[in-house]
């Protein structure tokens, strides 16, 4: 039972495309959902604001505007002081660990340093100089 859940939680390499596709998406989709956020609140503003005649309040339509602006520029400040670390985190433990090629670089010159510090080592011991 255990292997069959690993093998299904299992992350595949399905390579790069798919990958490019929804960064693309993702990165739009932030514009878009501004744009949305924006005329929906247009929308919404007649009738949030018989709700609040309701209740003798009243906003002009640059208030409720500027309050939502205010609400983002939070949600904003939240995001980046929480969020992004975390997705950060995540996503270089995501990068390093699926075909990385600095990894492979890395690898290449920690091998490269140990044989160069081995050959040192050799002519240190042999009395030449490098």
């Amino acid at each position: 039972m255990k292997n069959f859940l690993r093998n299904i939680l299992r992350q595949q390499n399905t390579g790069r495309q798919i990958g490019n596709f929804f960064l693309i998406i993702g990165q739009l989709g932030t514009v878009v959902s501004l744009i949305t956020l924006l005329l929906a609140a247009i929308a919404a503003y007649i009738p949030i604001q018989g709700f609040l005649l309701g209740h003798n309040l009243y906003l002009k339509f640059w208030q409720f505007i500027l309050l939502i602006i205010t609400i983002l520029v939070i949600t904003y400040i939240l995001t980046w002081k929480f969020l992004m670390p975390s997705f950060y985190n995540s996503f270089n433990k995501q990068f390093y660990a699926h075909n990385n090629p600095i990894k492979k670089d890395l690898s290449k010159i920690s091998r490269d340093i140990k044989e160069i510090s081995n050959r040192l080592s050799r002519l240190e011991q042999n009395g030449d100089k490098p």
